[in-house]
């Protein structure tokens, strides 16, 4: 006997954004993105127009799932939406990145939005991002990251191992 396994179709997320656009129905669309997948989300918003861009951009309400949209986002992308976003809300944004990603994010925006931005992080946040940003963008020290793992050299591997599981487990390190 056969068994014919059928799969839900992949829903149209395009199709209903535009419908709930056309509808001017904020608060469906705002659940529709906020039911989306940051690779799906940024696929939809890259099929539409720019303006419908922006208006997509505006109704997303997650942080996370924003900092996941502008890590996936090409430069251009990237750029559009940091720009288009108020200082606390790169600030939250960047909270929610690595060091040397939220470092590429705060190199899209003009120094006095930086600044603006810095006053909004924890000392240490602004050390470690002032560190990176004081280096060109297409430099080995702006391409680094701050954050590692390191241990003596006398640590036997399986040592070593333990404790990068056991941070793991512990979500102490991402």
């Amino acid at each position: 006997m056969q068994s014919h396994v059928t799969t839900a179709p992949e829903p149209n997320h395009v199709t209903d954004a535009l419908q709930l656009l056309e509808e001017k129905n904020t608060e469906g669309l705002s659940q529709l993105l906020s039911e989306i997948h940051p690779v799906q989300l940024y696929n939809l918003i890259n099929s539409v127009d720019e303006n419908l861009q922006l208006e997509l951009i505006k109704l997303i309400s997650g942080l996370d799932q924003l900092a996941e949209l502008i890590f996936q986002a090409d430069d251009t992308m990237r750029e559009r939406i940091v720009r288009m976003l108020d200082d606390a809300r790169i600030a939250a944004v960047i909270r929610r990145q690595e060091t040397d990603d939220a470092a590429d994010i705060m190199q899209l925006l003009p120094r006095r939005k930086q600044i603006g931005i810095l006053k909004k992080l924890s000392p240490e946040t602004v050390k470690s991002l002032s560190a990176l940003l004081s280096y060109d963008q297409d430099t080995a020290g702006g391409l680094m990251t701050p954050e590692f793992l390191s241990y003596p050299h006398s640590t036997p591997a399986s040592q070593a191992l333990s404790s990068i599981i056991e941070q793991l487990k512990s979500e102490e390190i991402d």
